[in-house]
């Protein structure tokens, strides 16, 4: 598996399960799963297309709660940094709420140009994504 590097990650909403006008993630966390041991890498700060209001801000997609948007589900996007360049083998992400506001694929931006896309299952439960290299600039 093409494992990358990279020092930012930008997640984009391209198509969503349903037609909710919101949309957002939870439980985010980037590891790397080789070379062993497994380690979760420390994001350091984020940014965000919009939020719905302070309690849905970005930084709580990987602390404690939820990212939301408060409008235009499709073209929402979260970026997020870390401290520096990260070998990122597996993700693992929530669609977040009661499941109303889904995304269905999302286009993962690597720090170098580079992206992949992702395809998200129809429901809240949080899953494990790995994170190939499909397409190049």
């Amino acid at each position: 598996v093409p494992w990358k590097t990279s020092t930012s990650l930008r997640f984009t909403v391209l198509t969503q399960w349903g037609s909710a006008t919101t949309m957002g993630f939870t439980d985010l966390e980037v590891w790397t799963l080789n070379p062993f041991p497994m380690e979760e890498k420390q994001i350091i700060s984020c940014e965000a297309s919009n939020e719905y209001n302070a309690n849905y801000a970005c930084i709580k997609a990987y602390t404690s709660g939820e990212w939301a948007v408060a409008t235009g589900a499709i073209g929402s996007w979260i970026k997020i940094w870390f401290h520096q360049e990260q070998l990122i083998s597996v993700l693992y992400l929530g669609n977040r709420g009661d499941g109303t506001s889904l995304s269905r694929t999302l286009r993962l931006d690597f720090s170098d140009g580079n992206y992949t896309s992702v395809g998200l299952q129809q429901d809240v439960v949080v899953r494990s994504y790995e994170t190939p290299l499909t397409h190049t600039l």
